[in-house]
């Protein structure tokens, strides 16, 4: 039935690329409740993974990192950030001067052939993320699980975001 509704939506918006927030509610009756819908995209572009994107810090802690929650007015806060600072993506930056993560992506750098990325307990850990973590592991490169500091970053040899709409 998901599946029908799903490719129904499509079908009528003549949708090829996107993303599609799917809210599934079961009350105590057993009454279900089903939306799908087009939510706000911005993929990157093949320019964007060569030459990189612009980013911007935006002071924000999750209370409870490992849940995604929506939180409307944090989103569209960040949203007018990132538009009126002409960015792709917002940073997130903690009390402590540390960036667990980015808005809507995982966070890494590269130091010293090492990949260096938040530990878990502080960050929503990504699918993408995840993949990306069995390939160091697989290929031998070593992974630091540790806080970034906004300071160490223009060091970092490299610095990348990954999930699961804009790949890494």
């Amino acid at each position: 039935e998901i599946s029908e509704n799903l490719e129904k939506l499509l079908d009528r918006n003549r949708a090829g690329a996107g993303n599609i927030k799917i809210v599934f509610n079961v009350r105590n009756g057993g009454m279900r409740h089903f939306l799908a819908y087009f939510v706000g995209h911005r993929y990157p572009s093949q320019e964007d993974y060569i030459r990189g994107v612009k980013v911007l810090t935006f002071a924000f802690e999750r209370p409870d990192p490992n849940k995604k929650l929506w939180r409307p007015a944090f989103r569209s806060e960040v949203a007018e950030a990132i538009r009126n600072g002409n960015a792709f993506e917002a940073l997130l930056l903690d009390s402590r001067g540390t960036l667990p993560e980015a808005s809507k992506a995982n966070l890494f750098a590269i130091k010293d052939g090492r990949v260096i990325t938040p530990p878990d307990e502080l960050i929503l850990p990504g699918i993408t993320r995840k993949y990306i973590l069995n390939l160091c592991r697989e290929t031998g490169i070593p992974v630091l699980m540790q806080r970034i500091n906004l300071v160490d970053l223009p060091g970092m040899d490299a610095v990348f975001l990954s999930g699961t709409s804009l790949h890494v």
